[in-house]
């Protein structure tokens, strides 16, 4: 079972991320796990005005974006309820970084947050990163919200159709819902 699982976030993750934190921290707290958030993204280019001035350098830009990134994390951090979390913040190419990062926390599984539907360059993605990383890659998926939170139904159906309980607090639990993509 995997006890340090990374659950990668890019730019391009959009959507709903609580039901894919909430799956991961399922797989953590049954193994007794913990979890690394890491988001990645390119190295930004340097941000000019509209009389071509220099406005941030790129240093300043990551400074900007990682605070941006750290917020983003530290909100979804609490959907993970008592699994421990850590995130991270990286710039530069998704394989290098994530190769790094999976070395020095010494993860047992890769997770990609992706849609209920992924398309194929999700699954292109986790198919080429499970193949440059020494980890497993599997893909978290996250769902929309069918119903409003509290809800007087006790089940709740994401698209895929199968029903997944909801707590006492309108939340929907994790179905497990992620697949192994390699290895």
């Amino acid at each position: 079972m995997a006890k340090r699982i990374l659950m990668v976030l890019t730019p391009q993750t959009t959507g709903d991320l609580r039901s894919a934190a909430r799956s991961a921290a399922v797989v953590a707290r049954d193994s007794g796990g913990q979890i690394r958030m890491v988001f990645v993204r390119p190295i930004p280019p340097p941000r000019m005005d509209h009389h071509d001035r220099l406005v941030a350098d790129p240093d300043m830009e990551m400074v900007r974006l990682a605070g941006l990134a750290e917020s983003w994390m530290a909100a979804l951090a609490l959907e993970f309820g008592d699994v421990p979390v850590e995130s991270r913040v990286r710039f530069g190419r998704l394989t290098g970084e994530l190769r790094i990062e999976a070395e020095s926390f010494g993860a047992d599984l890769v997770g990609l947050a992706t849609p209920a539907r992924p398309a194929l360059h999700h699954q292109l993605r986790a198919w080429y990163l499970g193949s440059m990383l020494p980890t497993p890659v599997s893909c978290c998926r996250w769902f929309r919200m069918t119903r409003p939170i509290g809800a007087a139904s006790r089940w709740s159906s994401p698209p895929s159709g199968k029903a997944c309980p909801v707590d006492s607090a309108g939340r929907r639990e994790p179905c497990g819902e992620t697949r192994m993509i390699s290895r």
